[in-house]
């Protein structure tokens, strides 16, 4: 009895000890808040977040929308529209790499955009922003999802256009994240 006893607390220690490895390790992939340009980084960061919730509001909405018109699979509109946003802003070059970044992300909790720039978050959030306003529009208007989702894509697809000598090389961003994930194994 002792020993399996002995065996739980020292599974439980290793547990805790591995958890806050896992938090230092991505907590030293965020800019320390020390600089000028590390806190113009954390506020543009903090209002992504908060554009973030608008999106995901909107989507919510979308859901219930798509669902009353019949749609068999709403669920994935969440991942639908930020795999696409990731996508054709050109931060990631493929769906293989998405498959990739959401397996990161499960295995350890790092957040992609952790270590994105403040222009590459703003992107994202003009994004994110404009697609919720479409969405929330075109719900007004009673257009169908379907339509409603061409539409936000379309509009995306300008977009990324529209920005692209200012988007990232989606390798460089991926190998980045390839090689903490590397060192956090």
């Amino acid at each position: 009895m002792k020993t399996i006893l002995l065996v739980v607390r020292v599974r439980k220690y290793f547990i805790q000890v591995e958890k806050k490895y896992r938090e230092l390790r991505i907590a030293e992939s965020i800019p320390e808040p020390l600089t000028e340009k590390a806190n113009c980084w954390g506020s543009i960061r903090l209002d992504g977040k908060k554009g973030r919730l608008t999106f995901t509001d909107s989507i919510q909405l979308f859901i219930k929308y798509a669902k009353s018109q019949g749609s068999q699979h709403s669920e994935n509109y969440y991942h639908l529209f930020t795999d696409n946003i990731y996508l054709k802003l050109g931060f990631l070059s493929s769906k293989k790499d998405l498959i990739q970044l959401k397996k990161m992300k499960k295995e350890t909790g790092f957040n992609f955009r952790n270590i994105l720039s403040t222009s590459e978050l703003s992107l994202i959030s003009i994004a994110e922003l404009t697609i919720a306003q479409i969405i929330n529009e075109e719900i007004e208007k009673e257009t169908s999802y379907k339509d409603i989702f061409i539409i936000a894509q379309t509009q995306l697809i300008k977009y990324a256009e529209a920005v692209k000598p200012a988007l990232p090389n989606p390798k460089n961003l991926l190998d980045f994240d390839k090689n903490l994930f590397t060192e956090l194994e």
